[in-house]
């Protein structure tokens, strides 16, 4: 399956390919594709959640098929009581891209069961819609484009930001991400509506992510702030155009900002599942 948006394009790896056997195994390394520490938070909740992404019914934790390589991406999962209910690993709360204290000995696998579920044949359309996207922000409320109340879409809802540990190296996140060259956190455009998507929001120096989800926060909708508490940001330098791009006969597909796969395995419907967080996998 392949959809792409203005925002995010995605690549989930084929695993309706897989045998269609009662149950097929597979392994989440959740350590950009990535490995997950299977004794930090890792349980079966969690394991559902890996499961139905890839097409299955349910699954639970298996540490058997080793330690992966790379980076550990992911540490501290946790899927439960999470609004809206996550559909995506990356959607559950955890500590923030590559925040861990785990060795790859933890990297964590998972087993899958339930018939594998092939997409449904798309019905061609005269005027395709373009498909929802995975990832969005935006300032609301602002006199101009550069200034406004932060909200982020999440792949479900759109929703508001929380203040509390946010300043002005998660304000420059927000704006560069948004084509400026900086920006500071500034309170001056009253709440929104809708859920409080981002609570406790950190944005390490170094490495600098380059989207406001790849900093650490508590998980998506779990906050303890009232929308008086909703963060705003002014930016500042020219907007930046893209570059107009090359005609090409055969233009490569974009760079995928998330994806999942299973490695390792002994057919494609099992294996260590990496992860791919936008800039690496893990």
């Amino acid at each position: 399956r392949q959809s792409s948006f203005l925002y995010l394009s995605i690549f989930p790896f084929s695993t309706a390919a897989a045998s269609y056997a009662p149950y097929a195994c597979m392994c989440v390394c959740v350590c950009v594709w990535l490995c997950v520490c299977s004794d930090d938070g890792f349980g079966n909740t969690e394991a559902n959640v890996v499961c139905r992404e890839l097409g299955y019914a349910s699954g639970e934790g298996v540490q058997m098929w080793g330690g992966g390589t790379g980076p550990i991406l992911m540490d501290n999962i946790y899927c439960a009581a999470i609004y809206p209910p996550p559909n995506r690993l990356y959607q559950c709360s955890f500590n923030g891209w590559g925040i861990h204290d785990c060795s790859h000995s933890e990297d964590v696998g998972v087993r899958c069961y339930g018939t594998a579920i092939s997409p449904p044949t798309p019905r061609p359309s005269p005027s395709p819609l373009p498909p929802t996207p995975l990832y969005g922000l935006r300032l609301v409320g602002g006199n101009s484009s550069s200034e406004g109340r932060v909200e982020i879409f999440n792949g479900t809802v759109w929703g508001t930001v929380c203040d509390d540990g946010f300043g002005n190296t998660e304000a420059n996140v927000v704006c560069r991400e948004l084509g400026y060259a900086s920006g500071e956190g500034v309170q001056m455009w009253g709440g929104g509506t809708g859920p409080i998507l981002m609570d406790n929001v950190y944005c390490s120096i170094y490495p600098s992510p380059s989207r406001l989800y790849q900093c650490s926060f508590n998980g998506w909708g779990i906050h303890d702030c009232s929308h008086s508490e909703d963060v705003g940001v002014r930016c500042y330098g020219t907007a930046i155009s893209p570059p107009t791009p090359r005609p090409s006969p055969s233009p490569l597909p974009p760079t995928p900002l998330y994806g999942l796969r299973l490695v390792g395995g002994n057919s494609s419907s099992e294996g260590r599942v990496e992860i791919f967080n936008g800039t690496v996998w893990g």
